[in-house]
Formats: C-alpha cells, structure tokens, sequence
C-alpha cells in the first residue's frame, strides 16, 4: 500500500477555485462515513495512479510540480467519484458554515476580522468560532488568514505586481505589515517567496519542490491476489499538511509518517 501526503496549499496556489478542496465529498464533512474500501480493478487504477506519482518524486526534475498536481487532481476527482456512487449523495454541510467560506471568498480583501463575518452571519463571534471550529477545523480567524496568504502567494507567483501593491489590493495599509504578516505565514518574505518560485538555482529548485511535492511511503503488498484499498480522510486543513491513507487491512505498527 502507498501513503500519500500533501498539503492544500500545494493545490490551491495554482487552481482558479479555492473552495475545490471543500467540493470533495469526503473532506470537511461531520461525521458521516471517511473510508471507502476499493476492490479489483478500481483498486488496480488508483495504485497505479500512486506509483506513477511516487516515479515522478524520486526523480524530480523542474516541471516536476506540474506534473504531481495533475496526478493528484485527477486522484482526488477520481475518490469523489466513488465515494458518492458508494455512500449516495454527499452528507449535507452546516449552512452557516458554507457561508462563511462564501463570506470569506468574496470579502477576504477588505475584512480581515472574525467580528465582520460575524456581523454580516448576524451571530457572535464566539458562536462563529465555535461553528468554524467544528465544522471547519479551525477558527474564523485562522481560515482568513490562510485565504488572504493564498492570494498573495497567487499575485506572487502569477503578476508582476510588487508586495507593496499587492499588500494595498488586499487590504493591507502598511506594506510593512503586509510583509511581516507573509512571513509569519509563509516562512518567507514576498521578495523572497517570488524569488525562490520563479528563479531558484538547481539545488535549492529540488530542495523546494521536494517540500512542496506530495511525498508516499509504502510497506510491501500481500504476496497473492489484488489487495483492496481502504482510503481513509483525514480532516483536512487549508494550508496546512493533510493525510490521505491508502492502506492495506493488515497496517503496520507502529504507524509510518512522512
């Protein structure tokens, strides 16, 4: 079996709908069934789509990123598929939730504070980070944060703008501010995460899509038969790192990590 491991930024950074990963049947849901078990072909399929992406990281080369985004799209696309023809219709979301990720993508530049989502929901800003906590994973405050650091990290990478302008786009009046609140979320100054995407030297351009990269760990499959898969979801967080488990039913102890 194969573990695959990637983070949302990997994916968000470069897809035009920040809310793709929220579309997955099964990723943010409360409760409701997590694991789907594939048998026979469709297991073949999806192992076969994983050692293809786990070739791609043991030989990486620049266009590598590209690549291992397509595979893991089309991965994701291809689980949502037989989730639901397996559970039926996707388990219903709190409203209140899916509105505040339609609040927060459509206001994100020009309220960066819990209260005016709070205000706009017409409940307290406990309550909403109660609500945001347990159907989201986090606090209100925490998924503006990840959205607003998402877009500057997307004006990086995708114009030719500089972090003062992009810092005054989204709603930052000190682009030295603007600047400290990117590093605290990224690692890395604007100038430098620009630099660092679109001119690195060989090395450190290996070095960066290796941590960026979705990465696999394996354990030997039965030695007889096509084993089935159990995936497993993991409560996944906007930006920050998530486990997908394709596993076989005798999992090794103690578990394996990236």
């Amino acid at each position: 079996g194969l573990c695959l491991f990637f983070t949302a930024d990997f994916v968000e950074s470069f897809f035009a709908d920040p809310l793709f990963l929220f579309t997955l049947p099964y990723f943010h849901r409360e409760g409701g069934n997590m694991r789907i078990t594939l048998l026979g072909p469709k297991a073949s399929a999806l192992a076969r789509r994983l050692k293809a992406m786990q070739r791609e990281i043991r030989k990486l080369r620049a266009d590598s990123p590209h690549a291992l985004r397509a595979a893991l799209y089309e991965a994701l696309i291809h689980l949502a598929r037989v989730y639901t023809a397996k559970t039926g219709a996707p388990v219903r979301e709190n409203p209140t939730a899916i509105r505040l990720r339609q609040l927060i993508e459509r206001h994100f530049r020009e309220n960066h504070q819990p209260r005016d989502y709070a205000r706009r929901l017409r409940i307290t800003a406990g309550h909403l980070n109660h609500l945001a906590r347990r159907h989201l994973g986090r606090t209100a405050g925490v998924l503006i944060r990840e959205r607003l650091a998402l877009e500057a990290k997307r004006q990086l990478l995708h114009t030719e703008a500089t972090a003062a302008e992009i810092a005054y786009a989204l709603g930052f009046k000190d682009p030295a501010y603007f600047a400290r609140f990117f590093k605290r979320e990224s690692g890395s100054s604007p100038t430098g995460f620009r630099i660092g995407a679109t001119e690195p030297s060989r090395a450190s351009r290996r070095a960066s899509v290796a941590r960026e990269a979705p990465s696999m760990l394996g354990w030997p499959a039965p030695k007889s038969g096509t084993p089935p898969f159990q995936v497993t979801a993991a409560a996944m967080m906007a930006g920050e790192p998530s486990t997908r488990e394709m596993k076989h039913s005798s999992r090794p102890s103690p578990r394996q990590r990236a």
